[in-house]
């Protein structure tokens, strides 16, 4: 049995937008082939902005780190959402003030980050790069919504 964590960084708008009409979710996070409204478009893109790995991979990384504080707001949120689609939990929503800090605990708590092997030459598995994700979420002054299917 495999469980999905997705995770989509959007505008503001669009989370206020999710906030209203939960719905739209689906769409977001790519359960869905309905197109989003016009003027919600631009605040998200399917190809760049969305986050899928396995939820027990990032668990047991998160296991053999000291603290799971962070890991635990990153895949549960701050906010839930009315949306009970996904298999494990209803969906939820971080603010951008959420993000950010979500984002300096996850690299706080030694989170691995594309692009910081230990060897230059490491493959690193971009599947686990939950930190990375949250630090561009951030940086880009994103929310992030999800929930694990």
């Amino acid at each position: 049995m495999s469980m999905w964590l997705m995770l989509a960084k959007i505008e503001v708008g669009l989370l206020d937008a999710v906030r209203a009409d939960p719905d739209l979710l689906a769409g977001v996070l790519g359960e869905d082939e309905s197109p989003m409204p016009e003027d919600l478009s631009a605040a998200f893109d399917a190809g760049s902005d969305l986050f899928e790995a396995d939820y027990r991979t990032l668990s047991a990384i998160a296991e053999a780190l000291e603290s799971k504080e962070w890991f635990d707001q990153a895949t549960g949120g701050t906010e839930s959402l009315d949306y009970e689609d996904f298999t494990y939990g209803p969906a939820f929503a971080l603010s951008p003030r959420d993000v950010s800090a979500v984002a300096a605990g996850l690299v706080a708590d030694g989170w691995p980050v594309s692009g910081t092997a230990d060897e230059p030459d490491d493959e690193f598995d971009d599947d686990i790069d939950l930190a990375g994700f949250f630090i561009a979420a951030a940086n880009q002054g994103r929310a992030v919504v999800g929930g694990i299917n």
